[in-house]
């Protein structure tokens, strides 16, 4: 795929393309009625090459770039890119970082997904890429397990690392879009900054600081969670509130860093981390879902309870109050 040239805010952020449509607004019109939704939960990649020899040992920082080919007509491009992973040769994304993409024909589309490591520049270094052909999946409810080796863009050649080959593991989704529109998630951010006598809190924040709520594109903040998002339209209901989801490493979802801009985020504090941040989440569902009394249809697992399923590595969640 070349090498990729992104700001390091998108690389430290999470960054999708406007194809990203949410189903709360006008953008679902866009999109063909008979489409498909397929989701992506991104897992691990294990035994990553070395992407920078100058620390000890070696180190890579990795992203993702997940991209359908080709473009729908009425959609355009769909690109999404991973949150770092640094200085890890076998990187893991707690919980699973999910991509959702829709396509018309799932004879004709692809799912094209690149790793990189990220140099601090702007210009980024390929590692390899696999890719997913949307046919070999069937549409239910069902989530596929695939573990996917790497080829090396330029060479052709499977990717290798220390202790053999690279590989990525992922699971995926594929249904009607009529049923993945009946549920949408939101995801922010919340910011703290340190000092040492108040030790953490948003109080800490300094003037030039966004937050301590923000968009996960890091474009928009706000002093309040309730102000930060547009109104949920009147469709639409709270099937799950805003939640944080703990990790092995932090119970408290809490990820560390240098300063708000930086693109590397570490899963423990150490020596130099000066703020931290951690997602929150929420999940809507569409009222229709509510008229539909059918009681031959099966209960739909809300997005928390797919999330209890999935992630048996959570060790913690936190609500907001």
């Amino acid at each position: 795929m070349g090498c990729c040239c992104c700001s390091e805010e998108s690389v430290g952020t999470a960054f999708q393309s406007d194809m990203r449509l949410s189903l709360l607004n006008d953008g679902v019109s866009q999109i063909p009625p008979n489409a498909f939704c397929v989701t992506l939960f991104l897992e691990s990649i294990k035994n990553l090459p070395i992407g920078d020899n100058s620390s000890f040992g070696g180190s890579t920082n990795s992203f993702v770039e997940v991209r359908l080919v080709p473009g729908e007509k009425n959609i355009g491009e769909q690109l999404q890119r991973s949150f770092m992973r640094p200085q890890n040769l076998n990187p893991e994304w707690e919980p699973p970082e999910r991509f959702r993409f829709f396509c018309s024909n799932p004879n004709k589309c692809r799912i094209i997904l690149s790793i990189y490591h990220h140099t601090g520049g702007l210009e980024n270094i390929p590692l390899g890429d696999t890719i997913l052909k949307i046919k070999d999946f069937q549409c239910n409810d069902e989530h596929y397990t695939e573990v996917m080796e790497l080829v090396h863009p330029e060479t052709g050649k499977k990717v290798h690392g220390p202790n053999g080959k690279t590989t990525l593991e992922l699971m995926i989704k594929m249904e009607k879009f009529c049923d993945a529109r009946r549920e949408e998630h939101q995801l922010v951010f919340e910011y703290q900054r340190w000092n040492p006598t108040n030790a953490w809190g948003d109080g800490n924040l300094l003037m030039t600081d966004k937050g301590p709520w923000v968009t996960t594109d890091g474009k928009t903040s706000s002093k309040s969670l309730e102000t930060l998002l547009d109104p949920i339209p009147s469709d639409w209901i709270v099937s799950d509130n805003w939640y944080t989801i703990g990790t092995k490493d932090d119970p408290d979802g809490w990820q560390y860093a240098a300063d708000f801009h930086s693109t590397f985020w570490y899963p423990v504090m150490s020596s130099g981390c000066y703020v931290r941040r951690r997602l929150w989440n929420r999940a809507l569902r569409k009222l229709e879902d509510d008229l539909s009394n059918s009681s031959s249809m099966p209960r739909r697992l809300s997005f928390k309870d797919r999330a209890k399923n999935l992630l048996n590595s959570m060790v913690g969640k936190k609500r907001h109050k």
